[in-house]
């Protein structure tokens, strides 16, 4: 009896977590499927980390936690996905005056406006997230959930310890998938 409450737990284990992937991808794909999206996967961002894969990070746990925390979980999705749509390589090139963790929110916010139609919430969290930083304090609680969300991705990316820590999703076997091959899954099912 236990080896059968064994399987049917993990099988709804399973039935959930693919729910969750269908319910984060009908929030993200056009966005996914936009050009100036895409186009943050030639960025690099922290360590060996892509812009886009450090906002599909943000995005993923904070649709994540806010689903569990019932908040706008739609919001938290999208805004931690656009959260550094800058559009640039900040390492060699600052096409703005000042230093980028000060001035790239504005600039994430300023092409997220042009290419998407945000909600003030949404707005808020792209613009909040580099607080302390930026003297901006989040307004929502989706926009803490960014704020939070973006820090912790960066520790674990910068420190590399995604390895170690086992922080990413599982794969379709149940197994969990490892830093790589996670953010590849992701990237070819949110199209």
């Amino acid at each position: 009896m236990s080896l059968l409450r064994e399987v049917f737990h993990s099988q709804k284990k399973q039935l959930k977590r693919r729910r969750l992937q269908v319910e984060y991808n009908s929030y993200i794909a056009d966005l996914m499927n936009h050009p100036k999206v895409r186009q943050m996967d030639f960025y690099p961002h922290h360590a060996s980390v892509t812009c886009l894969e450090h906002c599909l990070s943000v995005s993923y746990y904070s649709f994540r936690l806010s689903r569990r925390l019932k908040l706008d979980a739609r919001a938290a999705a999208r805004s931690g996905l656009l959260h550094d749509l800058y559009l640039y390589d900040w390492h060699i090139n600052h096409p703005v005056p000042g230093l980028h963790g000060l001035t790239h929110p504005q600039t994430a916010l300023a092409n997220a406006r042009r290419y998407f139609e945000l909600s003030s919430g949404e707005e808020d969290a792209i613009l909040c997230h580099m607080w302390p930083l930026t003297f901006k304090m989040p307004g929502t609680k989706e926009s803490w959930m960014i704020c939070l969300m973006d820090k912790y991705c960066a520790l674990v990316e910068v420190s590399r310890l995604s390895s170690h820590l086992k922080l990413y999703p599982h794969n379709a076997s149940g197994r969990l998938a490892s830093e790589q091959s996670w953010r590849n899954v992701l990237k070819e099912n949110l199209i």
